[in-house]
């Protein structure tokens, strides 16, 4: 895990609790990679720039997305989209079974969560597996009742589900979970 790298982008002031970073934090701290600090800067210009059209419209943007997601996984071990799980789990039952997958095949994953009941905001977390049900979950800030060692239930009872449709082509429009392959 690169928690290291990420604490340096966070001394670099690129990143950090009050920086609108928390999928790239969330994938740097659970890769063995870290990130450029030119990776954090790039990734809030386009999130800025992304968030500036319609919500309706955004479905459109997808191959900036995709080409935003390559820089991203470029540092991360020389990753591409290609390379990356995007899954979707809607039930804590659901959850279980593709986190519990993903972990025994050793890939390294984060997810998406609510950031508050009834906000259309979520948030990523990396996930550390501790066991096969228990995980340590790592972003630039990790709710308290999500902090230390949790059940993955706990996980579910935040799980972000959103109502975007699926797309063949760009498979992480409605993920919940990333999950970068093991080494």
């Amino acid at each position: 895990m690169s928690i290291a790298s990420y604490r340096r982008n966070v001394g670099r002031r690129v990143t950090g609790q009050f920086f609108p970073t928390c999928f790239p934090s969330a994938l740097e701290q659970i890769s063995p990679y870290g990130l450029n600090p030119d990776s954090y800067r790039d990734y809030r210009d386009f999130t800025d720039w992304f968030c500036s059209f319609p919500v309706d419209e955004r479905d459109d943007l997808n191959p900036e997305v995709e080409e935003m997601l390559n820089c991203l996984f470029s540092d991360l071990g020389g990753l591409a989209v290609e390379d990356v799980a995007f899954k979707r789990a809607t039930t804590p039952i659901g959850l279980r079974r593709v986190l519990h997958s993903l972990f025994d095949e050793d890939y390294q994953v984060a997810v998406e969560i609510d950031w508050h009941k009834g906000w259309d905001v979520t948030h990523t977390l990396g996930l550390l597996p501790v066991d096969r049900d228990h995980v340590i979950a790592v972003s630039n800030y990790v709710p308290k009742s999500l902090s230390g060692i949790v059940h993955i239930d706990r996980i579910a009872e935040r799980l972000a589900v959103t109502d975007d449709k699926y797309m063949p082509d760009f498979p992480f429009n409605n993920s919940n979970i990333t999950a970068l392959p093991p080494d």
